[in-house]
């Protein structure tokens, strides 16, 4: 579904069940100003755990970066729930016929990503974010290399058989963030939140670009409790718990991480979550927060920590110039086609891009593409230099991979990319956009495609 130049949006409908007999639940305006909850942020911790490691759920996917929280995309996704359990239309354009993106747009503006998804089946996020990661679409929202931002929110309408939950997930992009400007922990809950059972499961993610950190761990209370490593690894990956929550009341909880240089992050940056163990009734969220100092630093950094070279947005020394991108599906087998990248990087001063992880992300109106090339091809770095360094070139095992960047007589630096082992899907034409990370270095670029026999080319 698309509607907007600037570039590709998806929504991908749900899995569930069109309920037609609901009762009123809180309005659209009243949704939107709502808190997010403990299981709005579960949707994001598990979204997280699955990019930091698709393999482990069985997905042939690149890693890429956590998704982070954004207050407009949730209050986007959570004024669509409340609209669909409302007045009973189970669609990603708002029940009055306003299309999805423009409803977005109001909470969001400024976007160049957009994709969402829905659902109204499943009454806990364990049983959404299962149901989404089973469907091809969804899945693609969810691990997609291209999109950065994330809000979730949820209402219960009731329906002919009962209350039934509706679900809604935003995601967005405006610029490639730096990655050493995202929070260190992205978020943390504890599932279930409620209820009579004792055991709850601790989880939060944990993203550091320099390293693993030195530890994860929930301030429960008075105690403090040490999360393992459960998917991805220690500098990506998700940590976990399992902690008992036994009498009647309410329980502060908070998640922190020391990482590798000793600067302490908590998640929520203020208050803690408020966990209820047998029946009780609890808020959210309070402000009072754990005193117990469980090792490190005296005092907590902020959460993320500031970047004094982390880029607002695409600037003049950040555009790819002279682009040239060629998407061609594969015609007889939907595995070999190619991708070709061409693109002039700005002046960069001493650049030199050994022993650096090089991330493309593309997007087309039907779709994105997203690679991650390693650093390193076993002991030695993959980008190999001739002797005056003028010339970096590199071969990849996956999909067939060349890559290199070549210095002109003025300085200037050209990056090629080829790959011939890609499956792409269909192609049409209209605004590509592409990211290139280098390290840290973020560059972007966009250009129109046309269609050129079977192929779509932008420049």
């Amino acid at each position: 579904m698309r509607g907007n130049t600037r570039r590709a949006v998806r929504a991908v409908c749900g899995i569930g069940l069109l309920v037609v007999c609901l009762t009123i639940v809180p309005t659209h305006a009243d949704a939107a100003d709502g808190e997010a909850t403990n299981e709005d942020y579960a949707l994001l911790v598990l979204a997280n755990e699955a990019r930091s490691e698709p393999g482990a759920f069985g997905y042939d996917r690149p890693v890429v970066p956590p998704l982070t929280w954004s207050d407009e995309l949730a209050r986007a996704a959570r004024a669509h729930s409340s609209d669909m359990a409302a007045n009973g239309c189970y669609q990603h354009d708002s029940c009055n016929g306003q299309t999805w993106w423009r409803r977005i747009q109001h909470f969001y503006p400024n976007w160049t990503g957009l994709a969402e998804n829905i659902i109204a089946i499943g009454d806990t996020p364990e049983q959404m974010h299962s149901a989404w990661m089973r469907s091809s679409g969804h899945r693609a929202n969810i691990l997609s290399g291209s999109l950065f931002e994330f809000g979730a929110g949820a209402a219960i309408g009731d329906g002919s058989f009962g209350p039934i939950a509706f679900a809604t997930e935003d995601f967005g992009t405006r610029a490639m963030p730096s990655l050493r400007s995202l929070p260190a922990i992205p978020a943390g809950v504890v599932l279930p939140r409620t209820g009579t059972d004792a055991a709850r499961r601790l989880l939060a993610n944990f993203y550091d670009y320099d390293g693993p950190p030195i530890a994860v761990r929930a301030l429960v209370g008075a105690s403090c409790v040490d999360l393992a490593l459960q998917t991805g690894r220690p500098a990506h990956g998700t940590y976990t718990a399992t902690r008992s929550f036994t009498g009647q009341g309410c329980t502060p909880v908070v998640f922190e991480a020391i990482d590798g240089s000793g600067a302490r992050h908590r998640f929520p940056a203020e208050g803690a979550i408020l966990v209820a163990a047998g029946g009780a009734e609890c808020a959210q969220r309070t402000a009072s927060t754990p005193t117990q100092d469980c090792g490190g630093p005296a005092e907590p950094v902020p959460t993320p920590a500031p970047s004094p070279t982390a880029p607002d947005g695409p600037t003049a020394d950040s555009t790819l110039r002279k682009l040239r991108i060629v998407l061609a599906p594969g015609v007889r087998n939907a595995s070999k086609g190619q991708v070709t990248i061409v693109a002039t990087l700005p002046t960069i001063p001493s650049f030199d891009p050994r022993d650096l992880p090089i991330e493309l992300a593309i997007g087309f109106p039907s779709g994105d593409w997203t690679r991650r090339l390693p650093a390193r091809c076993g002991d030695a770095p993959c980008l190999k230099a001739n002797k005056r360094a003028t010339v970096f070139r590199a071969g990849y095992a996956t999909h067939g991979a060349h890559a290199s960047f070549t210095r002109d007589q003025r300085g200037r630096w050209t990056f090629r990319y080829v790959s011939r082992g890609e499956t792409l899907g269909r192609v049409t034409p209209g605004e590509v956009s592409i990211d290139v990370r280098i390290g840290d270095l973020a560059l972007s670029g966009r250009g129109r495609g046309v269609l050129e026999e079977n192929k779509l080319v932008a420049e």
